[in-house]
């Protein structure tokens, strides 16, 4: 078979990560919960059924360097039928945090993403946020989530206006109820809070 298929690469929070415990410690949140739920990240996209590949590579602490997240998305095309062309980064917190700082850091980070859904950033450097220009530059698809009581909600929607300043309309802003938490709604492969769901959204674009 050679067909290629769309990968979503899910970053965890501190307290999911490798220093709270195994990888038992990632299933109540995110991607995560719904593979343990047996269910699909399948999607009807007009014509067709995708399916995608997702994997959730836990952090030592909460947080992945630049380049461990080149080297994970390296790993995944040199060994699986991954579309380079098609490949998604969605995350919580101090992983949020990681993928902002990934696509920050050089502008060929942000030009091997398709789309980025970053869930409640931890606060970025003022060279990263000058550097959201990055995510203007090469048009990649953003959308950010933050919870209302959440304290770095100001931080994210300040994220959300700075590429937008960039690129009018490239990033959009979604508040949800609640503090630094709450997520699970929002990485539903179902319906039943978003429609289209973040995945149905992700798959909409291509690099």
């Amino acid at each position: 078979d050679t067909k290629k298929y769309p990968l979503v690469i899910f970053l965890n929070g501190k307290f999911e990560s490798a220093q709270y415990g195994n990888l038992n410690v990632m299933l109540p949140i995110g991607p995560p919960k719904f593979m343990a739920d047996s269910l699909r990240f399948a999607f009807d996209t007009g014509s067709k059924r995708q399916e995608m590949i997702v994997i959730c590579p836990q952090s030592d602490n909460g947080y992945k360097s630049a380049s461990d997240i080149n080297k994970t998305i390296d790993y995944m095309l040199a060994k699986y039928r991954v579309d380079a062309s098609r490949i998604y980064m969605t995350a919580i917190s101090s992983g949020a945090g990681s993928l902002l700082s990934y696509v920050t850091a050089k502008q060929e980070n942000a030009d091997r993403l398709a789309a980025i859904v970053p869930m409640s950033a931890v606060q970025l450097s003022s060279e990263e946020v000058a550097n959201l220009k990055f995510i203007a530059n090469t048009n990649l698809p953003t959308w950010i989530f933050c919870g209302t009581n959440d304290p770095l909600l100001n931080n994210n929607k300040g994220y959300a206006d700075a590429i937008n300043g960039y690129k009018s309309g490239l990033a959009k802003f979604n508040t949800y109820s609640g503090a630094h938490n709450n997520w699970n709604k929002m990485f539903s492969p179902s319906n039943e809070y978003y429609t289209p769901n973040i995945y149905q959204w992700m798959l909409q674009f291509q690099n």
